[in-house]
């Protein structure tokens, strides 16, 4: 693993309008010198993201999520800085030359790739052993009415205190969508 040099990153940057890049993940509409459409990082009805090609930006008034066509990617696709210059550099057709780290970081990536893989495969046993094994079945409950029962008493102790925090907007769930969940989970875990 090594890094990318500034002025590669800058040429990437110079190589890919932010125009073109936003506009080919969803439509924009021109609204004089710039371009608006709904927003891809929240729900809005009224189009408050705005991409301006003179600054090479993005902005959205809704949610304030903003920057440049790296940051886009980055938020949009979920992913790290080297992973949005890896793509839009081969959008572009450029060939990425990293410089190799210092032994130091390369052991530090190693250290932290192979932490984040047990992590993972410790998850996955913890899942499926509680879940489906013969460690988990003491903390399971004996029949599905008994988990119905002590969800919906959970969900109505929790319905009771946000009510009396006076909940925003939809943070409160009904003893119905618990319902949902319950069956939901119940179905998943018999497969």
């Amino acid at each position: 693993m090594g890094t990318i040099p500034s002025e590669m990153i800058e040429q990437i940057a110079a190589a890919n309008d932010i125009v073109d890049v936003i506009g080919s993940y969803f439509p924009l509409k021109r609204a004089g010198a710039n371009f608006k459409a709904l927003c891809p990082f929240h729900q809005e009805k009224t189009a408050s993201f705005i991409v301006s090609p003179s600054r090479q930006t993005f902005h959205c008034f809704g949610c304030g999520a903003g920057g440049s066509v790296f940051r886009f990617i980055i938020d949009y696709e979920h992913t790290d800085f080297p992973s949005a210059v890896r793509k839009l550099a081969a959008r572009a057709g450029i060939t990425v030359v990293e410089t190799r780290g210092a032994e130091s970081e390369d052991r530090r990536y190693e250290a932290r790739r192979t932490l984040l893989k047990l992590h993972a495969d410790a998850a996955e046993w913890f899942h499926e052993n509680l879940l489906k094994g013969d460690v988990g079945e003491s903390a399971r409950p004996a029949d599905t009415a008994t988990l119905l029962a002590t969800l919906l008493r959970a969900a109505s102790q929790k319905q009771g205190m946000m009510q009396r925090a006076r909940p925003v907007k939809g943070q409160v769930r009904t003893i119905a969508s618990v319902e949902e969940l319950f069956f939901r989970s119940a179905t998943m875990s018999a497969k």
